[in-house]
């Protein structure tokens, strides 16, 4: 490994989740010649499963990650007390372990490291490995997930769980969200399923509430609950995940970086409502990667500037979503299950442009069109309590 004090990176990534992965992917995808160091602080990368619809991206996006797709569907299908609706647009999910190993294949395996080890960010080219070795580079990404803050919203909390069955579960598309689970009065629950193979599935429980945290007992009761509601028998579990996601009232601030470039999380990159971040840390891995074959020299300010301006029209196009979670936060709590299976009414195309954030003027005042289950007071006080 060329860790000498004179050597340069053209990019170091630090952190292998999803944004990393995916800007290393289209940067030798881009341009092969590029010296890229993926570097992973723990020894390996979790499990993890990462989803998009098709309208998200473009189909010149698509058939650059199509290597890295694990799992597709040609629709999906959402299920609610009142109504089961099966939504005709492609769905696809990208397994972690599937893309580290075509990472790996991509960057060579000198150039994804797994370390173990602490690295602080010293200048925006340069970092220090375990507070001695100092590796420089001409661009450095800082992609290490969510900084430990106060955060003023709610959380999309999620326990996901691999099942291997005993005997097929007969499902043929995902069910992205089963709402006919109980409900409680201060969070909106639904159950979200991956058919992966005719003898398994990932089954996740998902919760949007004020709490930062939730017992992990009670998710998994809930995700067996539901598999024996089913008549799925479990042979065995073949791994878990478990995460948190903010969920913001109110469009934040342009996040300050103070010494390098930040994506992911730790740049609030992500859908402001539901969550999804794989489309978007496309875009920005295109942009970033587009510009690496545009310029004679990679400058880390220029790059900088290239990254923040992504960020501030990312963040113009949540204020919409944003303004949408105080109206399902913010009002009655009852209304939760109502206002979503309101939504799922609507015509298939408005449904792909949310999820998509494509939603054109006329797509927002049809939101809002109709008998939608908030009043015009519970209206007022949402948008009031900016």
């Amino acid at each position: 490994m060329n860790f000498e004090k004179n050597y340069y990176w053209d990019f170091i990534l630090i952190g292998a989740g999803l944004w990393n992965s995916i800007i290393a992917w289209y940067l030798k995808q881009y341009n092969p010649k590029l010296n890229v160091l993926l570097l992973e602080l723990s020894s390996s990368v979790k499990n993890h499963i990462w989803s998009f619809h098709q309208n998200d991206i473009s189909s010149s996006q698509y058939m650059l990650i199509k290597p890295l797709i694990t799992y597709s569907w040609p629709s999906y299908q959402v299920k609610f007390p009142k109504f089961n609706r099966k939504i005709f647009s492609g769905y696809y999910s990208i397994c972690s372990k599937h893309l580290n190993s075509y990472l790996i294949r991509a960057l060579g395996i000198n150039n994804f490291l797994f370390n173990n080890k602490t690295v602080e960010i010293i200048t925006p080219t340069s970092i220090r490995i375990n507070n001695k070795k100092i590796i420089n580079a001409n661009c450095i990404i800082d992609g290490r997930g969510l900084k430990n803050s106060q955060f003023d919203g709610i959380y999309q909390i999620f326990l996901g769980q691999q099942w291997n069955l005993s005997s097929p579960h007969g499902l043929d598309i995902p069910i992205i969200m089963d709402a006919t689970v109980n409900q409680k009065n201060d969070e909106y629950h639904f159950i979200y399923t991956l058919p992966l193979t005719p003898n398994s599935l990932m089954i996740e429980d998902t919760r949007y509430t004020k709490k930062p945290f939730l017992k992990i007992d009670m998710l998994k009761k809930s995700i067996k609950d539901y598999a024996i509601k089913n008549r799925w028998k479990l042979k065995n579990i073949e791994r878990e995940e478990i995460g948190s996601i903010p969920i913001a009232l109110k469009n934040e601030k342009i996040i300050k970086f103070k010494k390098t470039i930040c994506v992911g999380l730790r740049a609030n990159l992500l859908h402001a409502t539901t969550g999804y971040s794989l489309p978007i840390a496309i875009q920005l891995a295109e942009n970033i990667a587009k510009y690496s074959i545009t310029t004679n020299q990679i400058n880390s300010t220029v790059l900088f500037k290239l990254v923040k301006k992504f960020i501030i029209n990312h963040q113009k196009k949540q204020r919409f979503f944003c303004m949408l979670n105080r109206l399902f936060f913010l009002s009655n709590s009852r209304c939760h299950l109502d206002i979503m299976q309101y939504f799922y009414t609507l015509p298939d195309k408005i449904i792909r442009n949310f999820y998509a954030n494509k939603l054109s003027f006329f797509d927002k005042i049809r939101i809002f069109s109709g008998k939608p289950p908030i009043s015009l007071f519970q209206a007022l006080y949402a948008f009031l309590n900016l």
